[in-house]
């Protein structure tokens, strides 16, 4: 929902105000490039000769009463007519909400047939009926306020009725509602101050925002044609043409002929002088338009510019029928309008261009009656001096007709120096304006270059945190999990390394915690949603915190009021998240012999759940901002607790993400109750496969001690041999133990001292492994070495680092690298990986013409020719597009890059040493750990689905023979 808290704002005390707000004091011409671009559009359109009757709207379907007033802004009136007829079959006689949605329907229907009296007529009874009713009050009065605006026959009330449409709009979220109140103040802002202000702009901005937002085209469409509107009028031509031009692919998505009608009349507006054909032609095609929609304040319009046009070029005759169109409209009409429209000033130019000076002085009087009864109340000085002038203007023509024209020449003497006076006094007042205005937009664009600097500044911050936590977390996990494996979890030893290893996975949660705000911030979270059993997924959560419990003898207790069967779909990582620091925070502040109580209950639509807790409370200063990022008490006296602001912060945010919301009430010294809200989208149980949960996962915290293990400084000729590169003594003793009993290992301390190393060895290494962080020579300058070298380049390459951004990844794979792997991470899956790699090596050598010893180290290979690699960039890039496909095959390959089969099997072994099925496998998996390490799925499923295989099983099975660790383990 968009809220910009407008209202209508009262009109000004002041007359010098006044006019310095509506008179315009510098025009901004338009770009003509832009203009002739306009005009050349509305030359190539055609009108239809009927439209086509949109299909009904779905009649119970959500915002359907919105989507049937729109309708019948592209509809003929026939075709209205027989909507309205259809759906008044379908309501019966009783008076409820359909019938009050009838009595909208009707009002806006007359409306647009500017039969204002009848359409008042309903707007009345449905305003009433709805608050009878409790019911659509918002589009009573909104489609009520419209009537009133277009007949200015009570705009106070008007306003007053769209100030409350605005208050309901947003008390019931309805972002249609309330797009159409802001635009109907607009428009009578508009009204007020003649446009030339620009006071309705804020209103219009705010609508289209709306639609925007709602991709809403055809309220995107209005309210770009009111802003043209508001500019024209304020003398910026150039923002007038290009919202003019914003409207041209709007009108050709989607049909809109009420758009396409003002167009031509803009259109005709801004064509040269000179250029008659052309205006009238525009003018003729809006005329056409309106005839279609039978809008008859368009036409007529249309047919005002059309008389302007006919008299321009003393086409008199011409006039005199449009003239005569203008008058029967305006009988038409003159009913249903608080005032009737007067044509006398033009019948007065048509008397005074053929010499008829009696009838040009006899319209020239009427038009003054008229003028005189509309505004004799507020503009009597006004009129009093216009009176003047008509008398004596008068009285010369009857004394002495020969002065006449000095009479008309004193007349506009005057009223051209009235004009030059208001427009000095506008143009002081405007001139002020706008230098206040402009000192503002100086420290607003002071201020908003201050808080990106901020900006970038956070976001380095937050990467170089992760880096720098990411690697100690390795040598954590790494490690724990090594000696978990050697070692039983039954006696003391064992549940101490299984609590610190839970307790370093918890840390990268953290972590993961700082990357998602990073990602919440730039807009790219994203929620996914399966299916979950409820009561299996809050047990599981519970249980997690079981041990804590005892050990802080808290009690802990679950309630479940709702059905224990019920399967829902949700967001598993993020409503999880939110639960664990709710929790957390929970056992925080609650003391030994507290209690904490989570009771889940559901009402229709909604999950309620709710989390106490008998602790310490929340000091009542510090309530307001419990969800603000980053917020640390700044109570005097209170005990410095740590944290990092971030869980409750984040834990809230998640909870809009999933449509809900998060509360809390807390009382000091007697507890603290956090409430989370969420949709209850419930996933029917023939149709359900909810998402199988593991084991509970229960959090302690421990410290890890280091290790030294020594390492090789010449190959074993008997096992293949390892260059391992990395700066971190520690991390490099680990990776030592971890691959010694398999390799023989040779460590480096940085790039420099690898590539030294590698000229001594009297036999090549089998694969390297290379950190990208390091002193000297950093990994990046390492792989380039390597790369560009015959002697070097064979072999194959693998980075190991905690740089987790994408673009360092994609610039080791420009540079060659065979694999990357981000730390922390898991040792089966860095043996699978080099054993990988080592067999796909073994299998080009055995690639190599007959009689070659494929056990000897491959000599110098050649650089692959350009034309390979962007062969292969081909080749990678189809099959990524085609990855989805659960049937890829290597013949929809061939055909995608327009080669044979056979051709492309000997091209993919050539050049990758895999067959076409291997090498689709390989870049399924490849791609399936990037979504995994991206955090871009939620599930096993979803990653299997993404890359094109049905079988999760097979996937997961296929996955950790590649990789040596379980897609489940990333998530």
């Amino acid at each position: 929902m968009v809220n910009y808290s407008l209202e209508a704002q009262p009109t000004t005390d002041s007359i010098v105000d006044f006019w310095s707000a509506v008179t315009p004091t510098k025009q901004y011409p338009a770009d003509p490039r832009k203009t002739e671009q306009l005009i050349r559009w509305c030359q190539q359109d055609t009108p239809p000769t009927d439209l086509p009757c949109p299909p009904d709207p779905n009649w119970s379907g959500p915002n359907w009463l919105y989507a049937a007033l729109q309708s019948q802004l592209t509809a003929t009136i026939t075709c209205n007519e027989r909507r309205l007829r259809l759906f008044e079959s379908r309501i019966g006689t009783a008076h409820d909400g359909r019938y009050l949605a009838e009595l909208i329907l009707r009002a806006s229907y007359y409306a647009i047939r500017s039969e204002y009296t009848t359409a008042r007529r309903y707007g009345q009874q449905a305003v009433r009926l709805a608050d009878s009713l409790q019911t659509l009050q918002g589009w009573a009065r909104v489609v009520q306020s419209r009537i009133l605006f277009r007949q200015e026959s009570n705009l106070p009330l008007a306003y007053s009725m769209l100030n409350q449409a605005l208050e309901l709009s947003r008390q019931q979220h309805d972002p249609y509602l309330e797009a159409n109140a802001l635009s109907v103040l607009g428009q009578i802002n508009r009204r007020i101050y003649f446009g030339a202000s620009l006071k309705a702009l804020p209103y219009h901005q705010a609508a289209l925002q709306i639609g925007i937002a709602q991709r809403d085209t055809m309220l995107i469409a209005q309210e770009t044609l009111l802003l043209a509107f508001n500019y024209e009028d304020a003398g910026r031509f150039d923002l007038f043409i290009e919202h003019a031009l914003q409207l041209i692919p709007l009108t050709e998505a989607k049909h809109l002929p009420r758009i396409s009608a003002w167009l031509m009349v803009l259109a005709s507006q801004r064509t040269p002088i000179g250029s008659v054909a052309i205006r009238e032609a525009l003018i003729q095609k809006s005329t056409q338009y309106s005839r279609l929609t039978g809008e008859i304040f368009q036409l007529e319009q249309a047919y005002y510019a059309l008389y302007d046009i006919f008299m321009e070029n003393s086409r008199t005759d011409e006039a005199r029928q449009v003239a005569l169109r203008i008058d029967s409209l305006n009988r038409l009409t003159a009913s249903h309008r608080a005032y009737s429209p007067s044509t006398n000033l033009l019948w007065y130019q048509l008397a005074k261009r053929k010499g008829d000076k009696t009838s040009a002085l006899a319209y020239l009087e009427k038009e003054y009656q008229t003028v005189s009864q509309r505004y004799q109340t507020q503009n009597a000085a006004a009129l009093s001096q216009w009176e003047a002038i008509f008398h004596t203007e008068e009285q010369a023509i009857l004394l002495k007709q020969r002065d006449q024209q000095y009479t008309y020449l004193i007349i506009v003497i005057g009223l051209v120096t009235l004009l030059l006076l208001t427009t000095a006094v506008a143009l002081y007042f405007q001139n002020k304006s706008k230098r206040a205005v402009r000192r503002q937009m100086v420290l607003t664009a002071a201020q908003a270059d201050q808080l990106r600097q901020v900006d970038a500044l956070k976001g380095q911050f937050f990467a170089n945190v992760s880096h720098e936590l990411r690697t100690p977390l390795t040598l954590i996990l790494g490690p724990l999990g090594s000696l978990l494996k050697k070692s039983g979890t039954g006696d003391q030893n064992g549940e101490l390394l299984r609590t610190a290893h839970q307790s370093a996975r918890r840390l990268l949660e953290l972590v993961n915690e700082i990357m998602d705000l990073t990602k919440l911030e730039a807009g790219k979270l994203e929620v996914t949603n399966e299916p979950v059993n409820l009561h299996t997924l809050m047990s599981r959560i519970v249980a997690n915190f079981t041990s804590l419990a005892h050990q802080s003898g808290v009690d802990l207790e679950l309630r479940f009021d709702t059905d224990t069967t019920l399967t829902v779909e949700l967001d598993l990582n993020k409503f999880q998240k939110i639960l664990d620091n709710l929790l957390i925070n929970a056992f925080k502040f609650t003391p030994s012999g507290g209690r904490i109580c989570v009771n889940v209950t559901d009402s229709p639509g909604q999950i309620h759940i709710k989390v106490s807790d008998t602790g310490r409370g929340i000091y009542p200063n510090d309530l307001p901002h419990v969800f603000d990022r980053y917020f640390q008490t700044k109570q005097p006296g209170s005990p410095s607790e740590g944290g990092t602001g971030i869980g409750l912060a984040l834990s809230a945010e998640f909870a809009k993400l999933l449509g809900g919301q998060l509360l809390v009430d807390s009382q000091w010294q007697q507890g603290t109750t956090f409430y989370l809200d969420i949709p209850k989208r419930i996933v029917p149980a023939e149709v359900t496969e909810s998402v199988a949960l593991g084991e509970p996962d229960e959090l302690a915290i421990f410290p890890i001690q280091g290790m030294t293990v020594p390492v090789s400084s010449q190959p074993d000729n008997r096992r293949a041999t390892l260059l391992l590169v990395e700066d971190d003594v520690s991390l490099r003793n680990y990776l030592t133990a971890i691959l010694q009993p398999i390799y023989t290992v040779i460590a480096a301390q940085n790039g420099r001292e690898a590539l030294d190393q590698l000229s001594t060895l009297s036999t090549l290494p089998s694969l390297i492994i290379s950190d990208l962080m390091m002193p000297v020579m950093d990994g990046f300058q390492l792989l380039e070495t390597l790369k560009q070298s015959d002697t070097y380049r064979h072999i194959p390459v693998v980075m190991l680092t905690a740089r987790a951004d994408k673009t360092d990844k994609l610039q080791a794979l420009r540079l060659g690298v065979d694999d990357y792997l981000l730390k922390p991470f898991d040792e089966d899956e860095l043996t699978a990986r080099v054993t990988n790699l080592l067999t796909h090596r073994q299998q080009r050598h055995a690639l190599a013409p007959v009689g070659t010893n494929v056990t000897e180290e491959p000599g110098p290979v050649p650089i692959v020719s350009s034309v390979d690699v962007a062969w292969l960039e081909r080749l990678e890039q189809h099959t990524q597009e085609q990855l989805v496909q659960f049937d890829l095959t290597a013949d929809q390959l061939a055909d995608a890059i327009s080669v044979s089969r056979s051709t492309l099997f000997r091209e993919i072994k050539r050049l990758t040493g895999l067959t076409p099925a291997q090498y689709i496998t390989e870049a399924r998996l490849q791609y399936a750990r990037t979504l995994l390490e991206n955090r871009r799925v939620s599930s096993v499923k979803e990653a299997a689905h993404q890359v094109g295989l049905r079988q999760t099983k097979h996937f997961s099975i296929t996955f950790k023979s590649r990789f040596g660790k379980l897609p489940s383990d990333y998530l």
